[in-house]
C-alpha cells in the first residue's frame, strides 16, 4: 500500500519541526524527512540548524532571482521522481518541512525577487503531496516562540497561507494554539481518509471565520447541508440563501477547505448512524457543544445530533432529551417537538426538521402562540409547565406545521405567560423586532400581531390576555437575572429588560 506525502507548513514560530519529529512518531518506521526541497540537486550552502536571521541578506536581482526559481523547480520536480515517488510507492511515508509554497509566501528568506505569479505558475504543475498541513496562529504566540521576525510580518505570512493556491492538495489549516498532540491527531485523522472512495470533502463557512463544516457536493447534499444552520437575521437570512444559490450551481467546491472539527465529535456520531451518511457540522454557542446534520447519499437529511464533549454540556443534553420527551408530546399537533431518536450520554439524535426560512421571524403565529397556552395549562392552573427558552431561532417552521427545538430551560411550574413573553421580548431585545412601541401597545392594548399572540395564548391558557402585560414586569425582572454581562447577545438582552422596564414606569 503506498505511504503518505505530507507538507507541513507555517509561519516561523508555528512549530513545524515539532509537529513534524512528532508526526515521524506515528508514521514510524518507514519515514524520510526532508527540509524544503527533495535535494536531488546540490544546494549553495548546507545550513545545520535553525536560520536565525531569515531575512537578513538582500534579495537577488532579477535575473538571479529567476535563475534561483527555476533550479528549485528543477529540484523539485526531479525530486519528486527520483526521491519521493518510488519511497512512497513502497510503503513509505515523506514528511516535508515548509515545501514549494513557502516560495510564494516568505521570497526574502530565500533572496528572491520574482513576480508571485511565476511561483504559482510552477508550484501548480508539480506534482501535488497527499496533505499540505499550514501551522497559523496568533502573530503574538508566534513571536514569542521565535522572535526573528516582526509582528506586522507574522501577520502578514499568516494571511498570505490563506491565498496560497492549495485546492490541488488536500488542505487543513490548524492554530498551533493546541497542543502538539491535538495537532497531530488532526493531521493523522485526515490521512487516514487519503485514498478512501468518500464523497467529496467538506469546506468550511464562513470563509473568515469558520463555524461550520458542510459538504461541497453533491449539489443536493450541499444544500440540505446548509440546513444546520437557521438564520433569523436579515443579514443571516440573505447570507443563507447565497449560500444556497452557490451550493445549487455546483459552487461549493471552490470554497477552501477548513479545520475539521474534533474526531471525537466525528465518531461519536458515526457510531450512531449509517456508513453512508454525510454531515454538516457546526459549532454551538456552548462550550464544547456541537451540533450535526445528517444526510442520506439521496440528499435529504436523515436525523439531527447534538454532542457534548463536556460534563456540564452532557448534563445539559440529557436534560434537554428528558424536557423533549417530557413536554413535548402535550404540545397540540400544529406544534411539536422532534422526536428523540436514540440518545447516549455524549449524543443524543433528534429527527430531521425539513425547515423552511421565515422572512419575519420575530413574528410569534397566534396559532403557535395558543399551543403554548395549551401546554402552559397542562399544569395545576397557577402555574404550569413552558418551553423555557421559546424564541424564534427555536422555533421551525416547516410544511406540515411548526417545530419547537432545544428544550434544555423546559421547566414544570412556571408563571403563566412566560413563553410568549420571552418569545417576544427576545426578539425585541437580539432582532429588533417587534419594536418597543408595538410590545408595548400589543401588551397593554391588544394592538397588532403582539396582541392577536397574546389573545391566542391567554385563551388556549384560560386566562385574561390583561395578564400578559401584568406579568411583564416580574418576567423582565426574573429572566435578567440568568443573563452575563460579558456575552454580547445577552448584554444587548439586559440593556433591552432595563429599557423596557423604565418604559413601564412612566406607563
Amino acid at each position: 500500500m503506498p505511504g503518505k506525502v505530507v507538507v507541513v507548513a507555517g509561519p516561523d514560530g508555528s512549530g513545524k519541526t515539532a509537529v513534524a519529529d512528532r508526526l515521524a512518531d506515528v508514521l514510524a518506521p518507514s519515514v524520510r524527512r526532508l527540509h524544503h526541497r527533495p535535494g536531488v540537486l546540490p544546494a549553495k550552502t548546507r545550513h545545520t540548524g535553525p536560520v536565525t536571521e531569515p531575512h537578513a541578506q538582500t534579495r537577488y536581482p532579477l535575473v538571479l532571482s529567476v535563475a534561483k526559481l527555476g533550479y528549485l523547480f528543477t529540484d523539485y520536480l526531479l525530486g519528486w521522481w527520483l526521491r519521493i515517488h518510488p519511497f512512497r510507492r513502497a510503503g513509505g511515508s515523506v514528511i516535508l518541512e515548509r515545501g514549494w509554497w513557502d516560495l510564494l509566501v516568505d521570497q526574502r528568506r530565500y533572496r528572491l525577487a520574482v513576480p508571485s505569479g511565476l511561483i504559482r505558475t510552477l508550484g501548480v504543475l508539480l506534482p501535488r503531496p497527499d496533505l499540505t498541513v499550514v501551522l497559523e496562529g496568533d502573530p503574538r504566540l508566534l513571536r514569542s516562540r521565535k522572535a526573528e521576525l516582526t509582528l506586522a510580518e507574522l501577520a502578514r505570512q499568516r494571511d498570505a497561507w490563506r491565498s496560497v493556491p492549495l485546492r490541488r492538495a488536500d488542505a487543513l489549516y490548524i492554530d498551533v494554539a493546541s497542543p502538539v498532540e491535538a495537532v497531530v491527531e488532526q493531521i493523522s485523522s485526515r490521512l487516514a481518509d487519503v485514498g478512501r472512495p468518500a464523497g467529496a470533502p467538506n469546506v468550511r463557512l464562513p470563509v473568515a471565520a469558520a463555524r461550520w463544516s458542510l459538504p461541497s457536493a453533491p449539489r443536493r447534499t450541499a444544500i440540505a447541508g446548509l440546513h444546520v444552520y437557521h438564520p433569523v437575521t436579515q443579514r443571516g437570512l440573505v447570507a443563507w440563501w447565497a449560500a444556497r444559490a452557490v451550493a445549487a450551481s455546483g459552487g461549493m467546491r471552490l470554497l477552501p477547505r477548513g479545520c475539521p472539527p474534533p474526531v471525537e465529535v466525528v465518531d461519536l456520531v458515526t457510531a450512531q448512524v449509517p456508513p453512508d451518511s454525510a454531515m454538516a457540522i457546526a459549532r454551538t454557542n456552548h462550550t464544547g457543544g456541537w451540533a450535526v446534520l445528517v444526510i442520506d447519499p439521496n440528499g435529504r437529511p436523515r436525523s439531527f445530533a447534538k454532542v457534548a464533549l463536556t460534563p456540564a454540556g452532557r448534563e445539559a443534553l440529557a436534560r434537554e432529551a428528558d424536557s423533549t420527551q417530557r413536554f413535548g408530546g402535550r404540545l397540540p399537533g400544529v406544534v411539536r417537538a422532534p422526536r428523540v431518536l436514540r440518545r447516549t450520554a455524549s449524543v443524543v439524535l433528534f429527527e430531521a426538521v425539513p425547515w423552511r426560512p421565515r422572512t419575519r421571524p420575530w413574528e410569534l403565529p397566534p396559532h403557535v402562540a395558543g399551543a403554548l397556552g395549551a401546554l402552559w395549562r397542562s399544569g395545576d392552573g397557577r402555574r404550569g409547565p413552558a418551553h423555557g427558552d421559546c424564541a424564534p431561532w427555536n422555533l421551525l417552521r416547516a410544511a406540515g406545521g411548526w417545530y419547537l427545538i432545544d428544550w434544555s430551560d423546559a421547566q414544570d411550574a412556571v408563571e403563566p405567560f412566560w413563553d410568549v413573553l420571552h418569545y417576544l421580548v427576545q426578539g425585541h431585545a437580539l432582532l429588533g423586532r417587534p419594536s418597543a412601541d408595538a410590545l408595548v401597545d400589543g401588551l397593554l392594548g391588544g394592538h397588532g400581531q403582539v396582541g392577536a399572540a397574546v389573545r391566542a395564548y391567554a385563551d388556549a391558557a384560560g386566562l385574561q390576555a390583561r395578564g400578559a402585560a401584568v406579568r411583564l414586569p416580574s418576567y423582565l425582572s426574573a429572566s435578567r437575572s440568568g443573563l452575563d454581562s460579558e456575552k454580547v447577545d445577552e448584554r444587548r438582552g439586559l440593556v433591552a429588560r432595563d429599557r423596557l422596564l423604565a418604559r413601564l414606569q412612566h406607563v
